[in-house]
């Protein structure tokens, strides 16, 4: 089975119980990871923040390979990567600190990246600025900003509208109050950034 088939969900609670379900973008409403990607195919994928490692397993289905970092190290990614086989495709790195990350970055070659780490405005930005160095073609996950689990996603981010603090609206936010050039397509709750051509 392939972490996108719509049952790989129900796959991963049996295996590891329901705690997974509550934190998977699998069940946010709206577009999947997999309709996102859909007849797309990158060389090598940059996932930044890789949380129980779904998202990365999903990513390995269009990629030669994926690189994730992330700053907090779980045991259930490469559990979910035994899982669905794709284990040999996913070289993991977890750092220190937003320093380590950006140096650890410079050093990489990718073709695509996933934001999907901390929803802060500063972190957004960050993982934004060191990537685009690199890499044309950027895909953030919680646009325009993290929603609670049930709740409706909202479809565009008002900064005279601002949502609370802590909802994590550093994606809406760089993309719709500061716009950096490029295309930029949303799909809430997630948005492409290309380069500007």
């Amino acid at each position: 089975m392939l972490a996108s088939d719509p049952r790989a969900i129900d796959a991963l609670v049996a295996h590891m119980g329901e705690g997974i379900r509550m934190n998977s973008s699998m069940c946010m409403p709206g577009p999947k990871l997999s309709d996102i990607l859909d007849g797309k195919h990158f060389k090598c994928v940059l996932e930044i923040g890789t949380w129980q490692g779904v998202s990365a397993a999903i990513l390995a289905e269009h990629a030669d390979s994926v690189i994730t970092l992330d700053i907090e190290s779980r045991p259930e990614p490469e559990q979910v990567w035994a899982m669905f086989g794709v284990q040999d495709k996913i070289h993991r790195m977890i750092v220190a600190n937003d320093e380590q990350k950006a140096a650890v970055v410079r050093c990489l070659d990718f073709d695509m990246a996933f934001i999907d780490a901390n929803h802060d405005r500063q972190h957004v930005w960050l993982d934004f600025a060191i990537t685009r160095e690199k890499c044309g073609n950027i895909l953030f996950h919680d646009y325009p900003y993290a929603v609670p689990l049930g709740v409706a996603i909202p479809t565009s981010y008002r900064l005279d509208r601002h949502p609370p603090a802590d909802t994590g609206d550093g994606v809406g936010f760089l993309l719709d109050a500061i716009v950096p050039a490029g295309e930029i397509v949303r799909i809430p709750p997630f948005a492409w950034w290309r380069a500007p051509k």
